[in-house]
């Protein structure tokens, strides 16, 4: 099976979602009141979870950091 035009709502669900679109949005621009029906469009990458992996580990650090130093303030 080749490539189909309706391709091109898959492609746009996924880069969608992965640019941080709210999925009720997306189901909205898709006609959908579903939101399971939107996930069926969406298909995420390897690459969008590893970013998105960076992303939340640099948030834990930084909130490790913030309540060390919070700890060691409070110690004072």
């Amino acid at each position: 099976m080749g490539f189909v035009i309706y391709d091109f709502r898959h492609t746009y669900a996924t880069r969608a979602a992965e640019s941080g679109m709210p999925v009720a949005t997306l189901a909205a621009i898709l006609g959908h009141a579903d939101l399971r029906s939107v996930m069926k469009y969406v298909h995420v990458r390897q690459e969008a979870q590893d970013r998105a992996m960076v992303a939340f580990e640099q948030t834990m650090a930084k909130s490790a950091a913030a309540t060390e130093a919070a700890a060691s303030k409070a110690i004072q």
